[in-house]
C-alpha cells in the first residue's frame, strides 16, 4: 500500500487509502454508512480565537477531533443528508480558519447537505472536514 505526500498551509499530509464515512461512530446501533473518501490527515485545531482569546487545542483536539478528507463518493441515498460538520466543526473557534482554505479561496459556497460536497468536479476534490469517531477503515 503506497501512499502520497502533499504540503497544504494546514499540516504535511499522507493521502491513504479509502475510508468509510459514517453518521455517528460505526460501533453504535443504527450507524448509517454515507459513502467514501481519502484520508489526508488530522487536523489541529487553531490555538486562539478570531478575537485572541486562548484555545486549548488539545481538549478540542480530544472532544472533537477533526480529520481533513478529499475525493467523496457517496451512497446513493446520501446526498440530501445535512453535512454536519459544517455546523460542529467549522462553525466553531477552533476550526473556523479552515473554511477560507477549504471554501472561499476557491469560490465555493460552504456545504449544506453532502451532495455539496461533490460541487467541485471539474476541479481538483474539494478538501473537507470529517469527525474523527465517524470513520471506519474496514
Amino acid at each position: 500500500m503506497s501512499s502520497r505526500v502533499l504540503l497544504s498551509s494546514t499540516c504535511l499530509l499522507r493521502l491513504s487509502p479509502r475510508v468509510k464515512l459514517w453518521d455517528r461512530p460505526p460501533r453504535l446501533p443504527l450507524a448509517r454508512r454515507l459513502g467514501t473518501a481519502f484520508l489526508i490527515g488530522t487536523v489541529q485545531p487553531a490555538s486562539s480565537t478570531a478575537r485572541g482569546d486562548p484555545i486549548d487545542a488539545a481538549k478540542v483536539a480530544y472532544f472533537m477531533p477533526a480529520v481533513c478528507l478529499r475525493a467523496v463518493q457517496l451512497e446513493a441515498d446520501a446526498g440530501a443528508v445535512d453535512y454536519t460538520a459544517m455546523e460542529l466543526l467549522y462553525n466553531t473557534d477552533a476550526y473556523m480558519y479552515l473554511i477560507q482554505e477549504h471554501f472561499t479561496s476557491k469560490q465555493l459556497r460552504p456545504p449544506v447537505t453532502l451532495k455539496d460536497l461533490l460541487q467541485n468536479k471539474d476541479k481538483p476534490a474539494l478538501m473537507f472536514l470529517w469527525d474523527r469517531r465517524h470513520l471506519s477503515y474496514k
